[in-house]
This record gives structure tokens, sequence and C-alpha cells, in this order.
């Protein structure tokens, strides 16, 4: 319908500005005071967003520009956030804790992150499959949390040798063939794919 909410009211300009200082300011991701759940230290991070829920992109690379795969990946970890935290379960509750501190919380003493914990869950080392089918319900939120993590596999998955391993496909494909890593990151730059898995 048109409607929608005007958010991040620390970052904006005024129009008057001058360009350069409009993209100065836009480039400058500044979270002051940020306190991370382990390390309870303070400092300066050139990154936007809430932790919990920040790629791994931006959690590996804090200077670099937020990108629409940056949003894509957040959303991704707010539905699997809070269909862990939220929906019934049979996980023992210290369990669960733990679980998602490692995966969403997760940071060093100097308060970084390499994003591990979320690297683990898309490549599913963390909830495979048999452990979400049988942890998650309903089963269609467990299919709509699975879906949604094939989505990065490609981007964060180690590269993977051997018969029909997709860099054997890579590399007799040619130059003019990406690769699934490339194809995923072009898929990514709007969220039309992700908006068609929640259909």
């Amino acid at each position: 319908d048109g409607r929608g909410m005007l958010i991040d009211w620390d970052i904006c300009v005024y129009l008057d500005v001058e360009d350069e200082e409009i993209e100065a300011r836009r480039h400058k991701r500044v979270v002051h005071s940020c306190r991370f759940p382990q390390s309870h230290s303070y400092t300066d991070l050139y990154i936007q967003g809430t932790w919990r829920y920040l790629s791994v992109n931006l959690l590996q690379n804090p200077r670099q520009r937020h990108e629409a795969r940056d949003d894509i990946e957040s959303i991704i970890y707010v539905a699997w956030y809070y269909a862990l935290r939220y929906t019934k379960t049979c996980i023992y509750p210290p369990t669960l804790k733990s679980n998602l501190e490692r995966i969403f919380d997760s940071a060093s003493v100097d308060g970084t992150s390499d994003g591990e914990g979320k690297i683990l869950l898309i490549t599913e080392y963390e909830w495979p499959i048999p452990r979400l089918r049988d942890y998650v319900r309903p089963r269609p939120l467990a299919r709509l949390l699975h879906d949604l993590r094939v989505v990065f596999q490609p981007i964060y998955e180690p590269p993977k040798f051997g018969n029909g391993s997709w860099d054997d496909e890579f590399f007799s494909a040619g130059p003019e063939r990406p690769g699934p890593r490339e194809v995923a990151l072009e898929t990514l730059k709007n969220a039309d794919h992700v908006k068609n898995i929640f259909k």
C-alpha cells in the first residue's frame, strides 16, 4: 500500500549538504559504545545494525560498504533466532541458550567476531537437517529456515573437491560461466529470491 516506517534517523543528512559530506557520512557507520554480550567491553566499530543479526560479511569486514545481501542475510538470522528462541521446542533450555549465544552473540575479547557461529549455521554444521526436523515445529517452519540458509551456502561453504563437486564443474566451464558463489552473490543483489521463499 506504499506505507512504511523511516528508521535510522541517527545517520540521516540534510539535503542541502554538499555531496562529499553526504557520501562521507554514508560510508561512516559507527556504533558508539556498543556492548558486546560476552566481552562486556565497549568499543567503536564501523558497522550499522544489531550485532546479533549482522551478516558474516560485515562481521568479518566492518569497514566494508553495507550492501543489499547484508540486509537479506540479516533477515535470515532474525527468522532463525526468533524461531529457535520463541517457538515450542523439546531442547533443554540451557542447551538452547548456549546454542543461541554461540551462533548469534559470540564476540572476542576485543569486541569483534568472525561470524563463525553463523557460518556453521548456514553450512549446516550447526543445526543440520535431521536436528532441525526433530526440534523445530511446525514442519513448514523448519523447512522455511532450511530454505533460507541454502541461499547463502555457496557463499560460505568451503570449496569442495572430488567427483561431482562444484569446483570441478566451475573449472571445466571456462571463464564465461560463473561458479555457485558468484551466482549466489548476483542473486542476492536484490531480495526477490528470498521473497519467493517466504511465499
